[in-house]
């Protein structure tokens, strides 16, 4: 392959790339539509959110919408059957927007069956985001607040959809 070839097929790439890690975080339902279309499937749960389930641009998506505060994302989960290191960095660097995330040497007990872990804080809100690779592999981002503080009735952020 010659490197006009190379260069052409990295721009390509990125390209599918951009449409593919999209934010979640803080958004609305509707803000969801625009992006992911309708959901597939809703459930209303005890922990104060309302889960909405998404199939777009490769992924299964959950989003947790806060019924009681503002009406937004706080919570987002990517499955597909494999998740490259690449595709994680982008959906981290959008959710939230100008996050910075350090992964964390040693897994937190709020995310037992995580192979991976990052922690970031952007305008003195907390985030947590663990990575789970099994038969499906899942991405969850979220806030600090639902994801460990939040009662865990109804609501499994930690595997599975």
């Amino acid at each position: 392959m010659n490197t006009r070839s190379s260069l052409l097929l990295v721009a390509v790439a990125s390209l599918l790339l951009a449409k593919t890690a999209e934010a979640g975080l803080g958004w609305t339902l509707e803000d969801c539509k625009k992006h992911y279309g309708e959901p597939s499937g809703s459930m209303a749960n005890s922990s104060g959110v309302n889960d909405y389930f998404f199939s777009a641009k490769g992924f299964d998506i959950r989003v947790a919408i806060d019924k009681s505060g503002d009406g937004k994302v706080v919570a987002v989960k990517y499955q597909k059957p494999v998740i490259l290191d690449y595709v994680i960095t982008e959906l981290l660097n959008q959710n939230p927007p100008n996050a910075v995330w350090v992964e964390q040497k040693n897994l937190p007990a709020e995310a037992p069956n995580a192979s991976r872990v990052w922690v970031s804080t952007v305008d003195n809100v907390s985030y947590l985001a663990f990575f789970e690779q099994s038969s499906i592999d899942t991405l969850t981002i979220g806030t600090y607040d639902f994801l460990v503080e939040t009662p865990q009735q109804d609501k499994d952020y930690s595997s599975g959809l």
